[in-house]
């Protein structure tokens, strides 16, 4: 109680002679000690009657000299902040409980608790900020980030931050009203710093035995696995290798502390389950080319938007600022967080997607589309001012350049064996400015799949991409046989996923892959009627 109440006091240190100050000072700390310390029974003498009753007379001898040192009355109306909790708190740094007895951990905790509360207080209400969908960085966090970015990428990512709804608005507004300033004493404050910082020692006396018996023998466990890396995709065993190595170099670390073992542990738990077989990854199977070659063509709107045109047209009544701020949450964009690690700000993103490779299967490959097909509405209203065309010699045969669409059609079943084919049947517009380069699918062909990359010899940036359509032809190899067939009978059954450029080659005119297309890619397998190209 004689602590308690001298905390409420509110005394002021400005107010008093130094050395009365000093020795109230030494007397209270004392006194509150034995108070509030850890109780641990080599301690237990501490607690007699005698030293209890020494700690209060000394208290109160001290506090009469303090007020008979001064006409100042005892409770005065200082000028309190939590600055020294604050402080306390960051010299106490990051405490995790695992590497303490848990009684030690749990009384420094309810300190720590009580000094938050406190700075809390002084905070009062928290104005609503703008924010990111699925994104925990503050206002502040973004505009530091977006202030880093170039200026196209700056004002999209600013233009994409929503404003606080009217809710959180009128919410912050009441509570404001409501608000009411804290009313604690110098001395409280004082006194939730030094009990943080106490507690924060007392807790080196009391870390536990780091036990690394769990970790060995996951270690063991996962060497006699016997993974082998030809057997997984290049990121998902890396993952794997790094994990185990910082788990066997911590097992042989004496000098560990419980939270690391737990860690590391953790993580070799996690990079086992993570571990992607070849044959079933998404990745490998070149379910993401599409989708990397869009990307990689949305970004250069941003990094060379004077390549681009803006259509109102076909903004669906965005402005061109709006119309970025959406293209920039559907792409995506990519920093370096605080500890080092590539994170995007935009969670449901195209570029998210893409960092995280998959188990393969029709599922996934409507994901795929769908994001594909997202990104490419978000790019529409930035028209490119370059595009390809049919050479004389396409357009001889019946080959068409789609822009809408960015495809290359009309090429007749069987023509396309190499890259220079392709090139034969179309031409960048503008050489002087662009280059056109080919690349074959995910089955290494030029037929279905393949694209033409139209790049700005500037910078090097893909500005457009154009995917050949052979209708008929959904496995890429250029012609239309009984595979093909196959392929379609697989789909129309759910028993494989046509996607992309395959599909849209598989839905022939109707856009389709159902059994009337089937029909018409079997009778042209099988000598009957050619599939129109056109």
């Amino acid at each position: 109680k004689a602590v308690d109440s001298e905390f409420k006091a509110n005394r002021d240190s400005s107010k008093y002679p130094a050395e009365a100050w000093k020795t109230y000072w030494t007397a209270l700390t004392a006194a509150a000690k034995i108070a509030y310390g850890p109780f641990k029974k080599a301690n237990l003498g501490n607690y007699s009657d005698d030293n209890l009753t020494a700690a209060i007379t000394a208290l109160e001898t001290a506090v009469k000299a303090l007020d008979t040192a001064s006409t100042t009355p005892s409770s005065g109306s200082a000028t309190v902040t939590p600055a020294p909790i604050e402080a306390a708190l960051k010299a106490a740094g990051d405490i995790n409980y695992q590497n303490f007895d848990l009684y030690a951990y749990w009384a420094y905790e309810k300190a720590m608790k009580a000094g938050n509360a406190i700075i809390d207080a002084y905070k009062g209400p928290v104005a609503p900020e703008k924010y990111i969908d699925g994104s925990s960085l503050s206002e502040a966090e973004i505009t530091a980030i977006a202030n880093k970015a170039t200026a196209t990428y700056k004002r999209a990512i600013v233009a994409s931050m929503k404003a606080p709804s009217i809710e959180a608005q009128n919410a912050y507004m009441d509570a404001v009203k409501a608000y009411k300033a804290p009313s604690y004493s110098e001395l409280e404050v004082r006194n939730s710093a030094k009990n943080i910082a106490w507690y924060a020692s007392f807790l080196k006396s009391a870390a536990v035995k780091t036990e690394k018996q769990f970790l060995d023998k996951e270690i063991k466990a996962a060497k006699a696995q016997d993974y082998k890396e030809a057997d997984y995709t290049a990121g998902s065993y890396a993952r794997y290798t790094k994990a185990l190595a910082a788990a066997e170099a911590l097992n042989a670390n004496a000098e560990a502390l419980q939270s690391e073992v737990f860690d590391v542990k953790y993580e070799l738990e996690i990079a086992q389950r993570a571990l992607m077989p070849k044959s079933a990854s998404a990745l490998e199977a070149g379910a993401y080319t599409e989708l990397e070659a869009v990307i990689a063509q949305a970004k250069s709107i941003f990094t060379d938007n004077s390549a681009y045109t803006f259509d109102a047209s076909k903004a669906d009544g965005l402005t061109e600022t709006e119309a970025y701020a959406k293209l920039v949450s559907v792409l995506g964009y990519e920093y370096t967080d605080e500890k080092g690690n590539t994170a995007n700000l935009y969670s449901g993103s195209a570029e998210n997607y893409a960092a995280n490779d998959r188990f393969y299967s029709n599922v996934v490959a409507a994901q795929i589309d769908a994001v594909i097909t997202n990104l490419k509405n978000a790019m529409a209203p930035f028209v490119c001012k370059y595009v390809a065309v049919p050479t004389t010699a396409g357009s001889n045969e019946g080959v068409s350049v789609t822009e809408s669409a960015s495809l290359i059609t009309g090429v007749t079943p069987g023509s396309l064996a190499t890259a220079d084919d392709v090139l034969a049947r179309v031409t960048a517009k503008d050489s002087s400015a662009t280059t056109l380069n080919v690349a074959a699918n995910a089955a290494g062909l030029y037929g279905t799949g393949a694209t033409a990359t139209l790049s700005l010899k500037s910078s090097g940036a893909p500005v457009a991409i154009y995917t050949v359509v052979i209708y008929g032809d959904v496995n890429g190899d250029g012609v239309v046989d009984g595979f093909d067939a196959s392929s379609m009978d697989l789909a129309i059954n759910n028993k494989a996923a046509l996607t992309g450029a395959y599909k849209t080659a598989g839905g022939l005119a109707t856009g389709k892959v159902d059994l009337a297309n089937y029909g018409l890619v079997v009778d042209a397998a099988y000598g009957g009627a050619a599939i129109a190209q056109k």
